[in-house]
C-alpha cells in the first residue's frame, strides 16, 4: 500500500473518530446569538471600540462592576446610568438562535465573558433561551476570561466530557486559540452559513 494510500486511510479514521466522538457543543453568547454591538456603543459613547472593549474585559472576571461605569464617566460619557444601560445591552440575533433546538441531541454549554450588570440582564431578559443550555458559564461568575485558558480548563472539570467530544465556538481568534490549546475543538464563528458548512465536517446538520 503506497504512503499516500495510508496517510489518506489514517486521516479518514481519524475525522470519523472525532464525527463519532462529539457530544457537547459550547458557544460562546456574544457575537454569535447577538450582534457586534461595539460600532453602535461606540457611537453613542464616543469612545473607541478598543478602549470600550478593553474596559469591558478588565471587569468581566469581576463580580462588582461599578467600576466599569466609574471609568467609561471618566472617558466623558456623558449619560445616566440607565441611559448607559439601554445602549450597552445586547441586540439579539435570531439567526443563530432560531437554530438551538436543533442542537437537542447534544449537551450545550454557553461561556461567555460579561460584566456583571450585563449578565444580570442576560439571565433576566433572555432566560427562555438561556434555559435552553445545560450548563450556563458566565465570566463575572467563574472569576475567569477566555482569554485566558483557565476558563476553558473550569469548564471542562463541570461537564462530564473530553475535550475531544466537544466543539467550541465562538467569533473571537484569540478564544479559538485557547480552547485548542486544551484540546477542544472548535470553529471560529463569522457567519451562519460559514457555521453551518464548519459544523457538516463533524457530520452536525443544522
Amino acid at each position: 500500500r503506497c504512503a499516500r494510500c495510508s496517510s489518506s486511510l489514517r486521516t479518514h479514521k481519524e475525522t470519523q473518530s472525532i464525527i463519532l466522538m462529539i457530544k457537547c457543543i459550547i458557544f460562546d453568547w456574544g457575537g454569535i446569538f447577538t450582534t457586534n454591538d461595539y460600532p453602535r456603543i461606540s457611537n453613542s459613547f464616543g469612545v473607541p471600540i478598543k478602549i470600550i472593549s478593553d474596559l469591558e474585559y478588565k471587569y468581566s472576571a469581576q463580580n462588582d462592576c461599578r467600576g466599569f461605569w466609574r471609568e467609561l464617566r471618566e472617558l466623558g460619557v456623558n449619560k445616566t446610568r440607565k441611559q448607559m444601560d439601554r445602549v450597552f445591552n445586547y441586540q439579539l440575533d435570531v439567526g443563530c438562535l432560531k437554530y438551538l433546538p436543533k442542537f437537542k441531541d447534544y449537551h450545550l454549554v454557553l461561556l461567555s465573558d460579561q460584566v456583571t450588570d450585563r449578565t444580570n440582564y442576560l439571565r433576566k431578559k433572555y432566560k427562555r433561551y438561556l434555559d435552553r443550555f445545560d450548563k450556563v458559564f458566565f465570566s463575572n461568575e467563574i472569576g475567569l476570561i477566555k482569554k485566558n485558558k483557565n476558563a476553558f480548563e473550569f469548564v471542562l472539570k463541570q461537564i462530564p466530557y473530553k475535550p475531544s467530544e466537544c466543539i467550541f465556538i465562538d467569533d473571537t481568534l484569540l478564544n479559538i486559540k485557547n480552547a485548542k490549546s486544551v484540546g477542544l475543538n472548535a470553529i471560529q464563528f463569522k457567519s451562519v452559513s460559514q457555521l453551518k458548512k464548519d459544523l457538516k465536517k463533524f457530520s452536525i446538520s443544522i
